[in-house]
């Protein structure tokens, strides 16, 4: 079959989001758009089992038309707008390929081969109970009464067992429970966990929890089993949180998630991941700081997602709350500026953190907020020249206000310029005391910056700021105020500022651009591609991370090296750890993943000679 022109969703693993309904209901994914009878457990799979009939349960009609759509591109129109998918659309053709790949199909294969008779499990989610102890104002079983639930269902402890069982034996890795119930109200939901982690040791068992009651300490132990624990949470303003997760409260959560942590072995292979999964609305965009200060601190990831208005919650009654894109337009400024900062200081102050599905909602407010201005940030009443420039030039590709987050509370900003720039920017005569800061893009996406040395200036009405001086490594100059004083004269006054750039690059700052997980996912992915032979310097938490959740492991990874001597010799992830004059003869790029400083490393790198290229996660 030669390729289609026309392109299709990049569904490369068409079983990631199937989900089962404590009712016994299957459904192909999570988002509850795709309308259709897509099979139940009980009346599929148990009751066939006691009638004696196949329980092939995902053999009806209209299952076969949608993974049908995998090899042909028609795809049903939410899978077609899916949020899930992170990639680029790829042809009709490439999405073929990938299926066929994905399940262990000949490439020969006729368009009308049978997909509902190729099963290739490996992640897949359900609820077991729809009983929950919260009545959140977003979820479509929610009422001012408490959580009315879904037919109050809930799948037996054997038959479950017994389900999870088959999946495993279908190729099931991992179990996320999910859903319109909270596991945690589920009787001896621990026991239950217990005897699947323990009948099934390579399987990963993962939760979406709110944490609203007092755990036991048993709960706690079976959860510090698990691989990764979302904690519903999306604020750490007590009262906001108290109305938007009706039943809760902030302090029972915090106690549950403190000692939980404290259970934990240091070991990230054996500690489960921690996230915590906030719904953004109007009504928590401005009380988000204390969470993400909190990841940071506690090494936790933020999960980030738009609103969804389900019907029948009090939200879709009420209209309580909104999504970002519907706040008034003129707010769209001061949003993207919370959304460009808080990951990134979050990112600053502890690499060991990234956000989660951000992307969807950062990109949809970049877009509106583009409308108004370029500028990423608004300036406050005291910053007359920014406030000056961001008037005069709102809409400059090659010219806008901008930040670095070194840590959590310690930034650089100022007038973010291009080479090339001469811009006029009025002020009040006075004196000014500024710096620049020379920016240069590096291949892994991140920035390495040069901090100029303080300069005064005196100023008229005006200026002239340029960057005719921009010269190579550096593409882009900041442009920092520091200090401005108004004196009400301007004799002396300096028309034109245009600071030369510093003829030494190093010492330089990493600025960390890169900051999703999706960032890193694609530098991993290109050097799998590529398969160019690489290094990775560090065998610390961090590249066990990436090597875990991330297809960094299949790159050409030739050896893992660490300054450590105690390390050196040591097994890691199936390689033994070198030692830094191993790296002699290699002439590859060096893949940095330290947790704290890589820059430092980067930098002691350069002093003893190295000249490989470089990159940063």
């Amino acid at each position: 079959m030669e390729s289609s022109p026309k392109t299709t969703r990049n569904c490369i693993e068409p079983w990631r989001s199937v989900q089962f309904e404590a009712g016994g209901g299957i459904s192909p994914c999570c988002s509850g758009t795709l309308t259709g009878n897509y099979g139940n457990m009980f009346t599929d799979y148990f009751e066939a089992i006691e009638a004696g009939r196949p329980t092939d349960i995902f053999a009806n009609d209209d299952y076969r038309a949608l993974r049908q759509g995998l090899l042909t591109g028609d795809l049903a129109p939410s899978c077609r707008s899916c949020r899930m998918v992170h990639d680029a659309d790829i042809s009709t053709g490439e999405l073929r390929q990938r299926v066929l790949n994905h399940l262990g199909i000949p490439d020969d294969a006729s368009l009308d081969v049978d997909l509902t008779r190729a099963h290739a499990f490996h992640e897949c989610g359900g609820n077991i109970t729809n009983r929950c102890n919260f009545s959140c104002l977003y979820c479509s079983h929610s009422g001012e009464g408490g959580h009315a639930g879904f037919y109050r269902a809930e799948i037996g402890r054997q038959p479950f067992v017994d389900w999870i069982g088959f999946l495993h034996r279908q190729g099931l890795r991992i179990f996320n429970f999910c859903g319109i119930g909270e596991l945690t109200v589920y009787p001896q939901w621990e026991e239950l966990c217990s005897e699947l982690l323990n009948r099934h040791p390579d399987l990963r068992l993962r939760a979406i929890s709110n944490f609203g009651r007092t755990l036991t300490e048993t709960e706690l132990e079976v959860l510090s089993r698990f691989d990764l624990i979302h904690i519903s949470c999306d604020t750490l303003d007590e009262d906001t949180y108290a109305w938007l997760r009706k039943g809760g409260r902030l302090p029972v959560l915090l106690n549950n998630l403190e000692r939980l942590r404290a259970r934990f072995t240091g070991d990230s292979a054996r500690d489960p991941k921690l996230a915590f999964n906030v719904t953004v609305t109007d009504a928590i965009v401005d009380r988000l700081e204390g969470l993400f200060r909190y990841a940071a601190e506690h090494d936790m990831f933020v999960h980030l997602s738009t609103l969804f208005v389900m019907q029948g919650s009090i939200v879709s009654q009420t209209d309580c709350v909104k999504k970002l894109t519907d706040m008034p337009v003129e707010q769209r400024p001061r949003l993207r500026e919370t959304l460009c900062d808080l990951p990134r200081r979050m990112k600053a102050q502890n690499p060991l953190t990234s956000v989660w599905e951000y992307r969807y909602i950062y990109k949809a407010i970049m877009t509106l907020a583009d409308d108004i201005t370029f500028n990423r940030f608004v300036p406050g009443a005291e910053e007359a020249i920014y406030s000056a420039f961001h008037r005069l030039h709102p809409r400059n590709p090659g010219a806008y206000l901008r930040k670095f987050w070194l840590s959590f509370d310690e930034v650089i900003k100022g007038i973010f310029l291009s080479r090339g720039q001469d811009l006029w920017i009025e002020t009040p005569p006075g004196r000014i005391t500024y710096r620049a800061v020379w920016c240069r893009t590096r291949p892994d996406g991140n920035l390495s910056v040069v901090c100029g040395p303080m300069e005064h200036a005196i100023l008229g009405e005006g200026f002239i700021l340029s960057t005719r001086h921009l010269s190579e490594p550096f593409e882009n100059m900041l442009f920092e105020v520091l200090f401005q004083e108004p004196t009400g004269v301007a004799e002396g006054a300096n028309p034109r500022i245009s600071p030369v750039p510093p003829a030494e690059v190093t010492p330089s700052l990493l600025v960390r651009e890169a900051f999703l997980a999706e960032d890193e996912d694609l530098v991993a992915r290109r050097l799998v591609e590529s398969q160019e032979p690489i290094v990775i310097w560090c065998a610390g938490l961090r590249t066990l991370q990436l090597l875990s959740n991330t297809s960094l492991g299949q790159a050409n990874i030739r050896m893992i090296i660490d300054g450590n001597p105690g390390r050196q010799g040591q097994p890691f992830c199936g390689w033994t750890i070198q030692a830094p004059a191993d790296l002699r003869d290699f002439a590859g790029k060096i893949l940095v993943i330290h947790a704290s400083c890589p820059e430092r490393v980067e930098q002691q790198l350069r002093r003893d000679g190295i000249t490989n290229e470089i990159l940063i996660l």
